[in-house]
């Protein structure tokens, strides 16, 4: 027994002396406030060298890390993210990037939402290290609504364009762009459009040209935007416009530039001294106030009006009328038939969804 006790002793020693110690890598002489000090050289002299952190290929291989709540701050470093990552107990955060991915800003697109047409994707590139694009990552996606309710990816439909096919009747699209840039970190995270919708079965163009939108903003900041949806070009020579102040029943007219106008294009009038509106085509004396109706003419017979000749009514005060999609010139006014947006909101001006 007393053999056992004489070997059983220093072992005892040795470990705790090891357990408690601190340790020094290239020095003998680690600071007394560390419990671990690693030099760049080996006691002072030779080659300098770094320290090389644990390393991990990609995302996926730093999730086969068995991380729980007890490891906060655990470090590693993403190779395919240049970037040095901590785990906070939850979740792991970016801490020191050597390279920024790229973002899509502005994520949009364009085209007539009935089946058959192409829709076009749309978004700004940004890479705060001027890193140049790579080839981008697209996703379809169809719902029930303009919020995305019940949203589902278009099998196959992975590219900049995407044809509306018939599974794609009374329901909303959007596309996810994910940007990828060709060097540095990549991809970026993935952005949404807003839904545009409902997609129509087919094509159904306006009988003529129409008051696309209607704006009574603050002090003069008044304008009238005339789209054309007939699916053929129409010279604007041939159309005036009018309005009808303080209840009477003779129009005010506005003779239009006579300029062609395509299919799915718009033309926007403003007044002289609109100086918030910067979308424009013309300018002119719109004196018209919110209850006072404005027509569209052609040949001298109104094709479409706002308000009713003859009665005075703030139908539109100090806002904008937007006309809704699929919706085209009427010779009778119907409130329903416009989407009512606050005044001095001047975003949509210049262009029009059918």
């Amino acid at each position: 027994m007393k053999f056992r006790y004489f070997f059983l002793l220093p072992a005892i020693l040795f470990i705790t002396t090891n357990f408690y110690s601190q340790v020094g890598i290239g020095t003998t002489e680690p600071s007394p406030a560390a419990m671990l000090e690693i030099s760049s050289q080996s006691n002072g002299t030779g080659t300098y060298r770094g320290l090389m952190p644990p390393r991990v290929p990609d995302v996926a291989a730093r999730d086969l890390i068995p991380v729980s709540a007890d490891d906060e701050g655990l470090m590693v470093y993403v190779k395919n993210l240049g970037c040095f990552q901590i785990w906070d107990g939850t979740s792991w955060k970016d801490g020191l990037c050597s390279n920024h991915p790229p973002v899509a800003i502005n994520v949009d697109f364009e085209g007539e939402l009935f089946v058959g047409q192409n829709l076009e994707a749309r978004f700004i590139y940004y890479d705060a290290d001027g890193d140049p694009e790579g080839t981008h990552l697209y996703q379809w996606y169809r719902a029930n609504n303009a919020s995305g309710i019940s949203a589902t990816a278009i099998s196959g439909a992975t590219s900049v364009s995407y044809e509306l096919v018939s599974a794609d009747i009374n329901k909303y699209i959007g596309v996810k762009i994910t940007p990828v840039a060709n060097v540095g970190r990549s991809p970026g995270i993935p952005a949404m459009s807003i839904y545009k919708g409902a997609v129509l079965a087919q094509a159904t163009w306006a009988t003529d040209l129409f008051i696309s939108e209607y704006m009574e903003g603050s002090s003069e900041n008044r304008a009238i935007e005339v789209a054309n949806f007939t699916g053929n070009p129409k010279s604007l020579g041939n159309y005036k416009l009018a309005y009808y102040s303080n209840g009477s029943t003779t129009g005010t007219n506005l003779t239009l530039n006579n300029v062609v106008l395509n299919h799915g294009e718009v033309y926007v009038i403003k007044h002289n001294n609109a100086s918030l509106i910067q979308t424009f085509d013309q300018v002119g004396a719109l004196n018209f106030n919110g209850d006072d109706p404005v027509t569209l003419s052609s040949n001298g017979s109104i094709i479409d009006i706002l308000g009713v000749i003859g009665i005075q009514s703030d139908f539109g005060k100090d806002t904008t009328l937007r006309k809704k999609p699929a919706t085209g010139p009427s010779q009778t006014y119907n409130a329903a038939d416009y989407i009512v947006i606050p005044i001095d909101i001047f975003d949509g001006l210049g262009n029009h969804t059918y």
